[in-house]
């Protein structure tokens, strides 16, 4: 999977901590079909249930770096009650999908105590 992530400049695409959660992802058919179900319930937890199956089938995950673009936050694009709603819709999600992916994140959490 490689993941474009938007990048203003180099210590953001060096130290961000939400880059496996945003951006834009390019990945074989083939390896997320079996996801296609539990992609629609996740609704904004999608990118965290992505990276969770990547991880835990032990397949390569690229990070790329988009330079110069920008990737408004809600807060710029709607008033302040609307943007946290919004973000805390998005943060129940991720945390829902989370919750419900203990699958994926047992051999993850195994492969990193024994590696």
């Amino acid at each position: 999977m490689v993941i474009g992530h938007p990048t203003e400049n180099d210590l953001d695409h060096r130290l961000n901590p939400f880059k496996p959660i945003a951006g834009e992802r390019a990945v074989f058919k083939q390896d997320i079909l079996p996801l296609i179900e539990r992609m629609r319930q996740s609704r904004y937890g999608v990118e965290a249930l992505i990276n969770f199956y990547y991880r835990a089938q032990k397949k390569r995950v690229v990070y790329v770096p988009l330079w110069g673009l920008i990737h408004p936050t809600k807060l710029q694009k709607y008033s302040l009650r609307k943007a946290t709603y919004e973000y805390w819709q998005e943060s129940y999600q991720i945390a829902r999908t989370i919750v419900g992916s203990y699958s994926l994140i047992l051999p993850i959490i195994r492969d990193e105590l024994w590696s």
